[in-house]
């Protein structure tokens, strides 16, 4: 019974935005957090309705996907947000939680879509 109610409260990964938009920045080779809208429009498209929310993505240039999403973590662990280091699956306001990963890789170019929220 635990199992099975867990499993209700996961989001169907087709309602969230994460995969898609790692698709289309892919398959376009951009790397931005407004191409067709912003974050918040994506998640509210989404069922998320809370207006807190944040995004990282990683557009980091590699042989493989791997590769890519290594570098994606060691430059976020890299960056400095106060006193502690932004990693991949932490994002600078308290409070936010990961919602989903989407990851896409089109022609070479390797995306990364972290969507964060709080509901």
């Amino acid at each position: 019974m635990a199992a099975e109610s867990r499993r209700s409260c996961l989001t169907p990964v087709s309602a969230t935005p994460s995969p898609a938009y790692a698709k289309l920045l892919a398959t376009t080779a951009v790397c931005s957090h407004f191409d067709g809208g912003n974050p918040g429009d994506r998640l509210r498209a989404a069922g998320y309705t809370s207006y807190r929310w944040g995004e990282n993505l990683g557009c980091e240039s590699a042989p493989s996907a791997i590769a890519s999403a290594l570098g994606t973590q060691l430059y976020f662990q890299s960056e400095r947000c106060g006193a502690r280091p932004a990693a991949l699956g932490q994002h600078d306001e308290p409070g936010l939680h990961a919602g989903r990963i989407g990851v896409w890789v089109s022609g070479g170019q390797i995306r990364i879509v972290i969507d964060f929220y709080h509901p």
